[in-house]
């Protein structure tokens, strides 16, 4: 066991606690450049705790946790047991240290073309394949937290999620899939909040332009080739893709709308589908670029989230009971028109229209100083994209949502936590989540994961590099992070 002289009070600690006791004893010097690295050769080189804790994350980790014992975990164990559980794990720390540097490094590629051979197999074709043998796909966007669970509390480590999703031949027409996974699959993660809007815009199309550049040869000796038909994802996200503002709260009310030329202090002056119709930006490149002019899904709205009910509460107007009640039925048709998968999207257009337009009506008269917000102005656009896009089943995030849940799901076990006894007891969790299987991480890797094909790319553990800009300004790695078997485990929103 490795045992480490502590430089502050000359105390001999365990390697695998010795982080624990620097946080517990010697909090004052959080912020001081008085501590020695006890495995480094440089005299004079004074750390403070957070530099010395990455330091020791980054450089020493594998020394701190050799040849360490493990010891049996109560239920009923306080936080220090439990810390030094999480300290003495060995094997399954080296474990976890492996697999967290593959995900850092994005160590595994998707292979898209098996993939999508396996999926074309799979698929009803007079569902899926049109009579020019084209075969739609909607590509998803959104963010995921995957912090290095080494390090503590991380800022900016937010990675966008891009998956691809395969869209029946007639999109108008509502068509439910039973099995989430059958039809869509991971195409990479990269940094969201590293790379620039323009570097995002570029990742993405370029590999919209890799997929329709795949063509394959179906089991009924079809040659099929893949077509974009829309994007989807959170407004984060379809605001950079239309080179609109993108750093703003969800109930901003200064933010452009990036289907139309509409200026966000107007907003509150086009309450009706017919006005914002009407202004719609026909020129804009991206949606050319789309294939489907002004394709869009409201990533809010087609789940259907649409809260009136917390400005209620600091309203100072005095309001009937029957306007409220009116609000509220709206409310509900609109999202019983949004799950209604019985109805042609012609059909689910002209309902949506009826009621967005009586909703506001009704709105304004409750609260009439209402600071109108994007997220209310774009429920005016969702009826024209419907009509125009296809049936809400098809083009909407629920299936995507619940596909991205799994990997939000997954990466609260890798993430670090705001403190350092947050961090470690997500570690704890992961190991107990893990304990039942093999100790070699590329095993278990490609157990959690025998959905797909994957290529191994050479990659030596000793040799690890930071992460930065660079990396991932050219290019989106393919990768995939759906560790769970989608068939048992995929979470229902």
């Amino acid at each position: 066991m490795v045992e480490i002289l502590c430089n502050i009070c000359n105390e001999t600690i365990s390697g695998a606690y010795y982080l624990h006791h620097l946080k517990e004893f010697h909090k004052e010097y959080k912020n001081s450049n008085i501590i020695l690295c006890p495995l480094c050769n440089e005299p004079n080189k004074k750390r403070s705790y957070n530099a010395l804790l990455k330091h020791l994350n980054s450089i020493h980790i594998k020394q701190l946790f050799t040849n360490t014992e493990y010891y049996p975990y109560s239920k009923n164990a306080n936080l220090d047991d439990i810390l030094k559980e999480y300290y003495t794990l060995n094997n399954k720390h080296e474990l976890v240290e492996e697999i967290c540097i593959k995900e850092e490094h994005m160590y595994y590629r998707v292979n898209k073309k098996n993939i999508l051979r396996k999926l074309i197999d799979e698929i009803d074709h007079e569902i899926f394949i049109n009579d020019k043998n084209y075969c739609n796909v909607l590509i998803y966007g959104d963010g995921v937290n995957l912090g290095n669970p080494l390090i503590g509390n991380q800022k900016n480590t937010t990675q966008l999620h891009l998956c691809l999703k395969l869209l029946p031949n007639d999109v108008h027409y509502p068509f439910v899939n039973s099995s989430k996974n059958l039809t869509t699959f991971t195409l990479g993660i990269t940094p969201e909040k590293k790379i620039t809007p323009e570097e995002l815009k570029k990742i993405v199309f370029d590999k919209i332009k890799e997929i329709e550049q795949i063509t394959l040869t179906s089991n009924r000796q079809i040659i099929i080739k893949f077509i974009l038909y829309i994007i989807s994802g959170d407004n984060v996200f379809l605001q950079q893709i239309h080179n609109r503002n993108f750093n703003w709260s969800n109930r901003g009310n200064n933010v452009a709308c990036r289907l139309c030329n509409i200026p966000p202090n107007q907003y509150s002056q086009n309450l009706t589908t017919f006005h914002v119709q009407n202004k719609i930006c026909k020129n804009n490149n991206i949606h050319s670029i789309m294939k489907r002019p002004f394709c869009d899904v409201f990533h809010d709205f087609t789940l259907g989230v649409l809260s009136y009910t917390s400005y209620l509460k600091n309203s100072e107007i005095l309001s009937t009971l029957c306007t409220i009640n009116n609000i509220t039925v709206l409310l509900c048709n609109i999202t019983k028109a949004i799950h209604d998968y019985e109805i042609h999207s012609t059909v689910q257009a002209n309902i949506l229209k009826q009621n967005v337009n009586c909703f506001y009506q009704q709105f304004f008269k409750l609260l009439p100083d209402f600071p109108f917000s994007l997220k209310y102005h774009l429920l005016l656009h969702l009826p024209y994209v419907v009509q125009n896009s296809g049936h809400l089943s098809n083009i909407s995030c629920m299936s995507l949502e619940s596909y991205h849940q799994t990997l939000k799901r997954e990466s609260k076990l890798f993430k670090g936590g705001k403190t350092f006894e947050k961090t470690l007891l997500s570690k704890v969790a992961l190991h107990q989540k893990i304990d039942t299987v093999e100790d070699n991480a590329c095993e278990i890797v490609i157990k959690k994961w025998r959905n797909y094909n994957y290529e191994e790319i050479p990659y030596k553990l000793e040799e690890t590099t930071p992460l930065n800009k660079t990396m991932f300004g050219s290019e989106l790695f393919d990768y995939s992070l759906d560790k769970v078997d989608l068939e048992d485990d995929l979470m229902e929103l």
